[in-house]
């Protein structure tokens, strides 16, 4: 797949591999990071490259820079988040920027293998996400490897192919790893 413009949040640590391939197989790639010193190695990919350093914790500021990003180079048409559950509204403000209504952006949600409890409801955020008209969202679900009382998280290389393998696939939902049975998280 090739797409015009990716936007990756959350993307410089763990995901740093995927980053780079999407970085690869996109005409411009915008990066959005904490770290200054994980960003930095983004920065020489070349010009359709663009690493921001924000906390996406800090709502006002982030949402500054989307709207900066939007602007710029138009809205995604692809958007990678790895956004903690504790900025529900980052990762609401990262889809309304995403896509438009005539022509949808992907939206790849990553989320850890807790939303897979037995028993959990989806939060209110992935419902709103779900229905907006302007991006097609996709769960990406991290789980662990191993069996039998052996299992462990995943590394971040498996996290990374993981990713790249849920977008090029475009599943509605993509786990990586496995998430069955619960018992066996480490």
């Amino acid at each position: 797949m090739r797409f015009r413009h990716a936007l990756v949040v959350g993307g410089t640590g763990m995901l740093s591999a995927a980053t780079m391939h999407l970085c690869r197989c996109s005409h411009r790639t915008t990066i959005i990071g904490r770290s200054e010193s994980r960003l930095s190695r983004f920065r020489s990919l070349g010009e359709g490259v663009e690493a921001k350093q924000v906390d996406y914790t800090d709502i006002a500021r982030l949402e500054e820079e989307l709207n900066s990003i939007r602007a710029r180079a138009g809205a995604p048409d692809l958007a990678v988040c790895w956004v903690h559950s504790t900025a529900p509204q980052a990762i609401d403000r990262i889809a309304e920027i995403t896509g438009s209504n005539e022509k949808p952006g992907r939206f790849f949600h990553v989320q850890g293998s807790a939303i897979e409890e037995p028993g959990r409801r989806p939060s209110p955020s992935e419902t709103r996400l779900r229905a907006l008209p302007n991006v097609i969202y996709r769960q990406v679900i991290l789980g662990f490897a191993g069996d039998h009382g052996n299992s462990r998280w995943l590394s971040h290389e498996e996290i990374s192919v993981g990713l790249i393998e849920a977008v090029q696939l475009d599943s509605v939902k993509f786990i990586v790893g496995r998430v069955r049975p619960w018992s066996d998280r480490p």
